[in-house]
């Protein structure tokens, strides 16, 4: 028997059968791998609040904590597409395999390449939703789940954030006479208005001993004179911004600033100094009033006891004194070299701060990688070029939401390999367990790899492309096996 042709219409019926193949292996696909999809992702979110129970106190409620999974579901979608669509095109080409549906389409004439590249299309539809979810809508519900649960930044070891070292002159010291410390500044968080989180501040003298430490609740920027003429500017590019405008220092008013002030090193010298000189000033006068005590225990015999007595009082007084002394100095020392040394609180309502950067890079700065979008990140590295610095972590997060269309469809191949490749024979139950474990594995080489070039520098669009690569040719090689 001749096979029949489906590229063409049949003469009876003027219908194509190979567009209602073609839409029929699609609707299944599409919506397998929507139902798989969102399977997934609802187990995740039912997780997710379940470990988030266990962190509810008085400020931190359970509708907190729903408000939280609320925010953060967008990110477990896309997180978890690329798994669902793979298991979607397993369990929906496994449905046709089961019911030889498969079959009867091979002994039709229809080749394997052309059912995959049906398969192919509706996974199309994910691609441009995770696209458009990381471009439009992640920034946004990231940026609202962190206000409700907002990361630990108070680590010192913590690179999320902004740190910056700026000149300044030292406190107490008049600017003109030279004397130039250093400030490290960190600031925790900003928003796209310009405004930031807390502010911490490290005040430094010129030998770098530090002097200081304050802290700010938050801080509003404070728009120049110029601001319209900088809006015109929006449509250079970021580099051309910052050769143009890195000069110019734009300032935040700060709002409830702590400020922990050491006692200083040359005060407490002087001051041990004092105390010496007090201590043998005090030592002559008590020789002196010997000398005076003998003299007058020679002129009048009948009162040697009574000065005697006197004299023997006095000296023992400032013998303890002098003791007493001598500890204080001690102890004044040994603050000093434990590095302990006496602090001074103080506070204010509110402070000013300069930094070189406009609000919009402040913004770009302090936000994590996953929450920023694919333009954002790509402003992000060109800023980093620009001031001649690298940031491993944004660049991978760039490469791994800009091409994550490229994973969902090597993963969609795969899942083709496992219906038309050596699982063909076997339960669609296996297929399903098979398809998960591998969806895991694939999950597991996307972050191996992103660790290796965070340890290492490897270029990070080499190691985001080489787990997408291997699942594409371990796809076509097993499909190209059966053919």
């Amino acid at each position: 028997m001749k096979p029949m042709n489906f590229g063409s219409s049949t003469p009876l019926t003027g219908v194509n059968p190979g567009k209602i193949l073609s839409r029929y292996v699609k609707k299944n696909a599409l919506f397998a791998m929507l139902f798989a999809i969102i399977g997934l992702w609802a187990l995740q979110l039912v997780f997710s609040y379940l470990a988030e129970l266990e962190k509810i106190s008085d400020t931190y409620t359970y509708f907190d904590a729903l408000a939280y999974i609320f925010y953060k579901a967008p990110y477990s979608l896309v997180l978890f597409t690329p798994t669902g669509a793979l298991l979607g095109a397993v369990v929906g080409l496994g449905l046709l395999a089961n019911n030889s549906e498969i079959i009867v389409m091979r002994a039709a004439g229809l080749s394997i390449n052309r059912i995959v590249s049906w398969v192919l299309q509706p996974a199309f539809i994910f691609v441009i939703l995770a696209l458009a979810i990381n471009q439009f809508v992640l920034p946004i519900t990231n940026l609202k789940a962190n206000q409700i649960r907002s990361p630990d930044t108070a680590l010192l070891a913590s690179v999320n954030g902004y740190w910056t070292l700026q000149n300044a002159p030292e406190s107490g010291t008049n600017p003109a006479e030279g004397a130039i410390g250093h400030n490290i500044i960190f600031i925790d968080y900003a928003d796209a208005n310009g405004n930031i989180g807390k502010v911490k501040r490290w005040h430094l003298d010129a030998n770098n001993n530090l002097t200081a430490v304050s802290k700010a609740s938050g801080g509003i920027y404070l728009p120049k004179a110029d601001d319209q003429s900088q809006a015109s500017m929006q449509n250079h590019s970021l580099v051309e911004k910052i050769e143009e405008k890195n000069l110019i220092n734009y300032q935040w008013q700060l709002k409830d600033v702590t400020t922990l002030k050491l006692a200083e090193r040359a005060a407490i010298e002087k001051s041990e100094q004092e105390t010496a000189a007090q201590m043998m000033s005090s030592k002559a006068d008590s020789e002196d009033k010997a000398s005076n005590a003998q003299s007058i225990n020679a002129q009048s015999v009948n009162n040697q006891a009574t000065n005697s007595q006197l004299t023997n009082s006095q000296a023992t007084s400032n013998q303890s004194a002098n003791q007493t002394s001598s500890h204080n100095v001690l102890r004044s020392r040994d603050f000093v070299l434990n590095g302990e040394p006496l602090v001074s609180r103080q506070t204010q309502s509110d402070d000013v701060i300069n930094l070189p950067i406009s609000p919009s890079s402040v913004y770009l700065l302090t936000r994590r990688a996953e929450d920023l979008s694919l333009t954002q990140l790509y402003d992000h590295m060109r800023f980093n070029d620009a001031q001649g610095t690298r940031s491993l972590e944004h660049e991978v997060a760039f490469w791994q939401k800009l091409l994550s269309p490229f994973a969902i469809l090597s993963l969609v191949i795969v899942a083709c390999s496992f219906v038309f490749g050596s699982l063909r024979t076997h339960s669609l139950g296996l297929r399903i367990v098979v398809a998960l474990i591998f969806g895991l594995m694939f999950s597991y080489m996307q972050d191996l790899a992103s660790f290796v070039s965070l340890a290492t520098g490897a270029s990070p669009l080499l190691m985001v492309l080489l787990p997408i690569i291997g699942s594409a040719l371990l796809g076509f090689y097993l499909i190209k096996r059966q053919r």
